[in-house]
């Protein structure tokens, strides 16, 4: 049932009917356009850059590929036993690959923890199962205990050989932990802790692992021992953890434990979660984990940290590692959602103007600031979540005091930002995919309901958000008394001067450099900090004098969170201009910065703090909303890149509208002149277009003809058989189009007749060909060369004849035409918005020439693009390309150029020009258009989301010339693969690459 729902929605998603199931969503043409457009860059490239540890990555994914009966597609469809038990294979088919994850945790926990981002998407489920198994129990064990507990349990813990829990929260205690009531009691004539719940508000809840698997936990109690005076009183020394049996080998439960399911849960449905009551539970004295407090065999006890305060800060610091896992588990779940919601959008079509295709969804202004900004929040969570990770391994390395108080203030804060972050952007995702959102197939629901718990397991988060704020206010008084800051919050010793008002002249600044600049966006973030510190601060101590601590505290609490959030967007601003800082490669670095602009930008204009305090004044704050409109519109261009450089398999990920969408399916179309009946002579001949699939390419898909006959206003197309600088195809910019130019005659006759322009329809259009366009009698028949449009409405059309020469006509045009720039042409392009042209005539000013600016449809002047001058003394230039791959350059900034000259020395073949940022073309290479012969005419080149250009060319040969293949790396000279070529009697002219859509 589960496989003809996907099937279903897959038909509805691909718009058709049939009955057949397709396995993935199909990728449309869309209306993708923004004012200006980042530059695409090399996915690849980015995902290395994000992702240090991918080895690991593939891997993992690899091993659950090769076992798709633990994939499941709806995990609603499971009872909570079919689930929990899922969730056990999925674990022992980790372990029995040769992972030890309590080895990653206690030797190399980046390890760990990238481990749990990793297996967030295969079954959050999985996730807390680890966490509870390896994080806290078995890091309970390892960070609580001596070597005698590691020694006794690490093994067995690690090979699952002995599930364990951790049973801290009580009924009614849950962040309290120190206000926990589970006892555990020594007797110093048995040598033995007797562990004991003293009333049903003690019992265990929530407690993983307990309902079924739990052999032992380690459970969280007040520690009592025999008052020394010998009275029979017992002194309670607080919380601390004890190693506690739960079942035997056999399953069954230990004497005095009393287990109960908790049940059906909102989500998380594979733990099995349980209540544990203790009654005279009897352990031996050694399993108290004795760290940092132990009692000898008289009952004394004695701890190296004097202060009780600090003693249990020390045994709870100890566990921030649940929180960084927790984090890091979240951001996976983020990237998720956010590569499901945006695929789907760029993807979904609906509604367009009259006339006109639909338009991608995400094209609508709604939706990319509704996804654009939670991308660029994801982004730097990430990189805030990194940095966490490498200041945890750090402070364990080095059992620095201050870094341990800056990881537990950073632990703290960005689990509690980034799990409440995720779980409402969850809910926004699922609006953004609409009611295919809704399907339990497309996975948001499930996500959803896996991690709402995230928002208050392992410290709920409005605790863990004051805990931040009090070690600011901590540091903010500690600053007054000489004391050093650590490093995160360094930044407060210029509170003073930050919660100035601002400079008048800069709070009015609306200049796009500006707002974009990193030094204001920072201070500007670290401002809304100081001043919601100071002023904090100034309010504690107001009211504490007139209600006390404690209900000052509470009384400002709101405040107290927002200046929590505040801190860590700075942080995590902090750290995503530092990864900007770092990433070499251009084109990803203006993307990574563009998301980090509209990170910051999007905090400071939707708190009205800033507008408050007069930072920013009325003015500034509309120049911000209309920037951040504008940074939405860039991103939307790269949008589809960015998620895909987080890498998530279609295995993993398993949200049929979240499938990668493979690039537009695009033929190489070839143009063929001669049926090869007879010999090609200059009289009108037969033309074809050849299909071939780039996938492979020289795989002849199919062949479409060129009318030969009248057809009400179409005209028939024909060319010359003999003319070799004819025939020449051009795509449309914005609608896949085929232009080219030709003869209005019937095959076999002379003169060939008056001229015509072809229009042809993309694959998915039905290759519709239109030859209405003939630009009336006056338009003579000398060498119709070649045509160019836009968008299929129009033509520019390049003639031999120097009166004509360069011509411009609407589609359907049967009258007139109007003179661009006369000459002799051979070949006209567009590029990027601009037309150019090439020329062999020595009477122009350029060879290849950049034709007035932007697409003249009057009379224009013809001038080498930056002063190209190409190779040779006598260049004779056919197909070129200019591509933008240099993010460096604004514009188009590589030139790939075919000339027929014989030899490359003087610049026949294939060359490639790279234009510097000093505006001045170089030849970077030159190669012979194939095995047999150097010079070529026809090219197509097309730029691959890999960064890779592929480029097709046809030979300068007048018989049996072939169409070579090349593909430039960027780095080393590209060679010729020859992909087809032409029968006897036949010529290879033209090539274009067109999309089926």
């Amino acid at each position: 049932m589960a496989a003809n729902r996907v099937g279903v929605l897959l038909r509805q998603l691909k718009g058709g009917g049939g009955s057949s199931i397709g396995s993935e969503l199909q990728a449309q043409s869309t209306s993708a356009s923004a004012v200006r457009q980042l530059p695409r860059f090399d996915v690849t490239m980015m995902e290395h850059f994000l992702d240090s540890q991918r080895p690991l990555k593939d891997e993992v994914y690899a091993l659950f590929k090769q076992h798709p009966e633990l994939l499941v597609a709806e995990e609603e469809g499971l009872t909570k036993e079919e689930h929990r038990e899922l969730v056990r294979r999925c674990l022992r088919t980790i372990l029995a690959a040769g992972y030890s994850p309590l080895s990653f945790f206690a030797r190399d926990i980046s390890k760990y923890f990238y481990l749990a981002e990793l297996l967030a998407l295969v079954d959050l489920s999985l996730t807390v199962k680890l966490g509870v198994q390896y994080s806290l129990w078995g890091g309970s064990v390892v960070n609580l205990g001596t070597e005698r507990h590691r020694k006794k349990y690490f093994d067995a813990i690690d090979r699952f050989q002995v599930p364990g829990c951790f049973a801290m929260t009580e009924l009614k205690h849950g962040s309290n932990v120190a206000g926990l009531q589970t006892e555990a009691i020594l007797d110093v004539h048995t040598d033995e802790w007797i562990v004991n719940t003293p009333d049903d508000g003690a019992i265990k809840w929530w407690i993983g692992n307990a309902a079924e698997d739990g052999k032992m936990a380690t459970v969280f109690a007040r520690l009592k021992v025999p008052a020394p005076d010998g009275s029979g009183a017992l002194d309670d020394h607080g919380v601390h953890a004890f190693v506690v049996p739960l079942r035997d080998d056999s399953g069954s439960l230990w004497p005095g434990v009393e287990i109960h399911d908790c049940g059906y849960k909102v989500g998380l449905n594979g733990i099995d979660n349980g209540a544990i009551r203790f009654t005279s539970v009897r352990v031996p004295r050694e399993n108290l984990l004795d760290r940092f407090a132990t009692v000898d065999r008289s009952g004394r006890y004695s701890s190296p940290i004097a202060s009780a305060s600090r003693r249990f800060a020390a045994t709870i610091g100890e566990l921030t590692g649940g929180r960084v896992g927790l984090t890091a588990a979240s951001v996976g779940v983020l990237k998720g959602a956010l590569t499901i919601a945006i695929r789907y959008s760029s993807q979904r079509q609906q509604f367009g103007p009259p006339d006109a295709p639909e338009v991608a969804v995400l094209d609508y202004p709604s939706q990319q600031m509704k996804l654009m900004p939670m991308l660029a929040t994801c982004y730097a969570l990430s990189f805030a979540k990194n940095r966490l990770v490498e200041k945890y391994v750090e402070m364990k390395r080095t059992k620095d005091e201050g870094l341990v108080a800056d990881v537990h203030s950073l632990s703290a804060g960005l689990k509690a930002y980034t799990t409440s972050y995720t779980n409402t952007a969850l809910s926004i995702c699922r609006e953004c995919c609409g009611g295919h959102g809704y399907a339990a197939v497309n996975r948001l629901g499930a996500l959803r309901s896996d991690h709402d718990i995230f928002q208050t397991f392992e410290g709920d988060n409005t605790v863990l958000q004051q805990q931040v704020a009090a070690l600011l206010l901590k540091e903010y008084r500690d600053s007054f008394r000489g004391s050093p800051l650590a490093a995160t919050w360094s930044y407060l010793k210029i509170w003073a001067q930050d919660s100035l008002p601002a400079n008048p002249l800069v709070t009015h600044e609306t200049d796009v450099q500006h707002l974009r600049d990193p030094t204001f966006l920072l201070r500007a973030l670290r401002y809304r900090t100081a001043r919601l510190l100071h002023s904090l601060a100034a309010r504690l101590r107001k009211h504490s004098r007139r209600m006390g601590e404690w209900k000052a505290w509470n009384k400002c609490l709101l405040h107290v969170l927002a200046l929590s959030r505040a801190h860590i967007e700075s942080v995590m601003l902090v750290d995503m201009l530092a990864a900007v800082s770092s990433c070499v490669d251009p084109d990803c670095r203006r993307s990574l910065k563009a998301l980090a602009d509209l990170f910051a930008l999007d905090r400071i204009y939707n708190d009205i703090i800033f507008r408050n305090d007069d930072y920013i004044a009325p003015e500034k704050a509309k120049a911000i909303q209309r920037l951040i409109a504008a940074l939405c519109g860039e991103l939307r261009g790269v949008a589809v890149p960015l998620v895909d450089a987080f890498a998530i398999p279609d295995h993993i990920l398993r949200a049929p509208i979240g499938s990668v969408a493979p690039e537009p399916a695009t033929y190489l179309v070839v143009l063929r002149v001669g049926t090869g009946a007879s010999s090609l002579t200059n009289v009108a001949t037969a033309a074809f277009l050849e299909y071939h699939n780039i996938t492979t390419p020289g795989n002849l898909d199919s062949i479409v003809s060129l009318p030969t006959a009248v057809s009400g206003a179409n005209q028939a197309f024909v060319l010359s058989g003999s003319a070799t600088s004819e025939g020449f195809l051009s795509t449309s910019a914005s609608s896949s189009y085929l232009s080219l130019a030709g003869y209005a005659a019937t095959p076999g006759t002379t003169p060939l007749g008056q001229r015509v322009t072809a229009r042809v329809a993309p694959v998915g259009s039905g290759r519709t060909i239109d030859t209405t366009t003939t630009g009336g009698t006056s338009w003579t028949a000398t060498n119709a060369r070649s045509a160019a449009s836009q968008d299929g409405t129009s033509f520019w059309v390049a003639s031999s004849t120097t009166a004509t020469g360069l011509a411009w006509m609407l589609l359907g045009e049967t009258a007139a035409f109007t003179t661009v720039v006369a000459g002799n042409w051979r070949v006209v392009n567009i590029f990027d918005g601009q037309l150019y042209a090439s020329t062999g005539s020595s009477t122009l000013p350029c060879r290849l020439c950049q034709i007035g600016t932007g697409l003249p449809t009057t009379a224009a002047t013809a001038a080498a693009p930056n002063g190209l001058t190409l190779l040779g003394t006598s260049p004779s230039p056919y197909g070129f390309a200019f591509l933008d791959l240099n993010s460096a350059v604004t514009g188009v900034d590589t030139l790939y150029v075919c000339d027929d000259t014989s030899s490359t020395a003087s610049g026949g073949g294939l060359s490639r020009y790279d234009l510097s940022a000093g505006g001045t073309w170089s030849v970077r290479w030159t190669v012979a258009a194939s095995a047999g012969g150097t010079g070529c005419r026809g090219l197509a080149a097309r730029k691959h989301n890999d960064g890779r250009v592929a480029i097709a060319v046809t030979t300068a040969a007048n018989a049996n010339n072939v169409v070579s293949w090349f593909v430039d790396d960027g780095t080393t000279q590209p060679s010729p693969t020859t992909v087809a070529t032409a029968a006897t009697n036949t010529l290879f002219r033209g090539v274009a690459f067109q999309s089926a859509s």
